[in-house]
């Protein structure tokens, strides 16, 4: 059967709207088109919270700028929970274990302030990170410390 190309374009559009009606996005957007008032009230809802979420980042960007330390405090986070979530094995059962004001004071005993560029360092890299586990040294030193993985040493 030979169609003319209007024709065939809407036969091949009703095939594509019949094969998509079971998706989710075209679920979705069909709700969308029905519920317009809920829409309105969970965009202002989310709008609400950009800007609480927005003014706590503004907050905490500060703070990171002024305390080095409680951007140490956050790194250190960041890599606890990756190792959680399966990201960054080699930190694998390793626990935060230290506070800001146990940062700020390591922060001072190393002297940090005077580092060129500051990191944290674990003593014991098998160890938690934890006041008598952990020290600042200059980023330098800290990678050359750095253990090799064994899936590389024989290459």
């Amino acid at each position: 059967m030979v169609y003319s190309s209007e024709e065939y374009s809407k036969e091949r559009r009703r095939e594509l709207y019949e094969r998509n009606k079971k998706s989710a996005l075209f679920q979705k957007r069909k709700w969308r088109k029905d519920n317009p008032d809920k829409v309105k009230a969970a965009n202002d809802k989310s709008a609400a919270k950009r800007i609480q979420n927005g003014k706590q980042y503004a907050y905490m960007k500060k703070r990171k700028a002024e305390c080095p330390w409680v951007r140490t405090f956050y790194s250190i986070a960041s890599r606890v929970n990756d190792a959680k979530l399966g990201k960054l094995p080699r930190y694998a059962g390793i626990e935060k274990r230290i506070k800001t004001a146990e940062l700020k004071e390591l922060w001072f005993r190393d002297k940090a302030y005077d580092m060129k560029d500051p990191t944290i360092d674990r003593v014991d890299p098998t160890g938690h990170y934890t006041f008598e586990n952990c020290r600042y040294i200059e980023r330098a030193v800290n990678n050359a410390r750095r253990r090799i993985p064994k899936k590389y040493k024989n290459k």
